[in-house]
């Protein structure tokens, strides 16, 4: 399995993992990789229910979409790392 981001909060609080980590998982365990062949999506499915059971799952709203235009006024971001600024949207939310 890939590596995946996931916030913290407190340490009472559960890992969490917004659904954007949730498929850019699905999407790199499926696809080619240097060190072996895809994993057949049949086989894949089970992944990602196994880490939307294990983590909170942030979901993706009008306040994400939101935040995330405030972040990228703040910070520099374009191309593939606004997938990147989304994540951290969805945790900041």
């Amino acid at each position: 399995m890939c590596g995946i981001l996931i916030g913290m909060g407190s340490s009472d609080d559960p890992p969490v993992a917004s659904r954007q980590v949730l498929r850019e998982n699905l999407v790199t365990i499926t696809r080619d990789q240097l060190w072996g062949p895809p994993i057949p999506l049949d086989a894949a499915l089970p992944t990602v229910e196994w880490l939307a059971d294990v983590f909170g799952v942030l979901d993706e709203n009008a306040d994400v979409t939101n935040r995330l235009i405030g972040l990228r006024r703040e910070v520099p971001a374009h191309g593939k790392t606004i997938h990147d600024a989304n994540i951290v949207a969805a945790m900041l939310t």
